[in-house]
């Protein structure tokens, strides 16, 4: 199994590679435990393992849709190239989710709020705030940033998702603390804490205290990236721009992350209502 795990991972590097390896990688270890054959699976054992994955790991539908995608994508590489007969994933459902985003997000007020508390950090501190509430960034982008990425006046972010890199304009805001960062440094990590790379979970806690500050429980880094899509779209950036920023392939993710607030914004009814209302009524 080794050797179709391999091949099916060539293709992908950063973030990707790293996410695709731990979802193979609890995908061998369940089976390992189940005592099935990896090389020789059922359907109905791939379904069990995503029902695993809900029930006794209390992964969300979503989060259980991605690992079965990435189990199937393994099979059909496998079946493609003969190391197994037929594909056990061809009959596998997976699990519908919601075509809108429930996650926490900022509002406009709270945004500037954390804008302003930002300012009186550190700059390693600040730099990833702004780099993801201003520019969208993924967390794992951020912290992967070096020295040698800000080139200014460009930032070139080398581990979007996909594993494809990209050069990306920032904020003048932005531009300011990354400069700021580099005037101390030569080399090695950008974004820094205690002397070493700012970790996940150091990120996770900063973003979580940041938004209780101003109201907002819950916020986690990834709030900061769909509260850069909502409100750059309130704030009149075409819909290609933001793609462009925040490395989205199509504006289907921004309406992921839009869809509960325009339900709570919308007026269609309203107007629906005025218009049958000067409508002659019949009967």
């Amino acid at each position: 199994m080794g050797s179709v795990v391999a091949g099916y991972l060539v293709p992908y590097g950063g973030s990707t590679l790293a996410g695709y390896r731990h979802v193979v990688a609890r995908w061998l270890s369940w089976c390992s435990e189940q005592r099935i054959d990896p090389m020789a699976p059922t359907t109905a054992q791939v379904e069990s393992w995503g029902r695993w994955l809900s029930e006794s790991r209390g992964m969300a539908r979503s989060s259980v849709r991605r690992g079965l995608s990435v189990v199937c994508g393994l099979y059909r590489y496998a079946t493609a190239t003969g190391a197994i007969g037929a594909d056990p994933c061809a009959g596998v459902r997976l699990p519908r989710v919601p075509g809108h985003s429930e996650g926490t997000c900022l509002d406009r007020g709270q945004a500037a709020g954390v804008l302003s508390i930002a300012d009186g950090m550190g700059p390693d501190d600040r730099a990833l705030v702004l780099l993801m509430l201003l520019s969208g960034l993924r967390v794992s982008e951020a912290l992967g940033l070096d020295v040698g990425d800000w080139d200014p006046p460009a930032l070139r972010v080398a581990s979007r998702k996909g594993g494809w890199s990209q050069l990306l304009a920032v904020p003048e805001r932005t531009a300011r603390t990354l400069d700021l960062l580099c005037s101390r440094r030569s080399a090695g990590a950008l974004l820094r804490r205690s002397g070493r790379r700012m970790t996940r979970a150091q990120a996770a806690s900063l973003v979580c205290d940041l938004g209780e500050s101003v109201g907002a429980g819950g916020i986690t880094p990834h709030s900061l990236r769909r509260t850069f899509a909502t409100l750059a779209r309130d704030a009149g950036v075409a819909d290609s721009e933001i793609m462009a920023t925040g490395g989205w392939s199509s504006a289907r993710m921004i309406d992921y992350y839009d869809m509960g607030r325009r339900g709570m914004r919308s007026g269609a009814g309203d107007a629906l209502d005025a218009y049958l209302t000067a409508a002659p009524a019949k009967g």
